[in-house]
């Protein structure tokens, strides 16, 4: 009887292994990963092994800063029900299935909340302008005992879709009795001090496909004759 022929190689169909991945220990305040089997690692090669794989529920949003920035950044809030901390380390960053960059988180622990950062939304473009008033340009010295200065900041949406975004903006204050600060926004803000920060505040903006989105904000600045006022908004 003929031996019957063997399948080609490039005919042949391997499984592939399965994936392990590490169980996780508590004894007290340590933590161990530990794997089902060992694992073998030639000479001058490495090996890659997965912790595990958690999906959470995230609420994402569109942040922008300004006085800071030229492009919003789109975040994530979520909380960790994973039952476990997430380690610190360094963690790719994916949008939509695209690398946006690497960031080190900070240990996570259980039942915490946590915000992210996504990458930049380049369709949304930011700018503040400091104009220029009767004492001269922003920032520079005076001798009056009065200075008022008007600034804005705009938030352009270049995408083809309605935009929700959360502009921070920090407004000033005063920490000396003899130095009275006013501060006029137009539209006001929709929070303020945030996070017990003093001065941070954020505008809730919804702004149309091709629009542009535009807060005023007017500082005026009152201290006594004699005494010399170095400031830069």
């Amino acid at each position: 009887m003929e031996e019957a022929p063997m399948a080609a190689p490039d005919m042949m169909v391997m499984a592939e292994p399965a994936m392990k991945t590490a169980a996780l220990e508590v004894d007290g305040l340590a933590l161990s990963y530990v794997y089902p089997d060992p694992v073998t690692i030639a000479s001058a090669e490495a090996a890659e092994l997965a912790l595990d794989t958690l999906s959470l529920s995230a609420k994402p949003a569109i942040h922008a800063a300004p006085r800071w920035d030229e492009t919003a950044f789109t975040v994530a809030t979520f909380t960790n029900t994973a039952g476990e901390p997430l380690l610190p380390g360094w963690a790719n960053v994916l949008r939509d299935g695209h690398l946006v960059g690497r960031e080190r988180i900070e240990l996570i622990p259980a039942g915490a909340e946590t915000e992210l950062g996504f990458g930049p939304v380049e369709g949304i473009r930011l700018k503040t302008i400091f104009e220029r008033n009767a004492e001269g340009d922003a920032g520079l010295i005076s001798r009056s005992s009065t200075r008022e200065q008007n600034i804005s900041f705009t938030v352009e949406n270049l995408t083809d879709e309605p935009q929700d975004v959360r502009a921070f903006f920090p407004l000033t204050f005063s920490e000396q009795e003899d130095l009275r600060v006013r501060v006029s926004a137009n539209p006001a803000p929709d929070e303020t001090d945030i996070d017990r920060k003093r001065g941070v505040s954020a505008w809730d903006l919804t702004v149309a496909p091709g629009e542009t989105a535009e807060v005023g904000i007017t500082v005026r600045l009152d201290w006594p004759e004699g005494m010399q006022l170095i400031w830069g908004p």
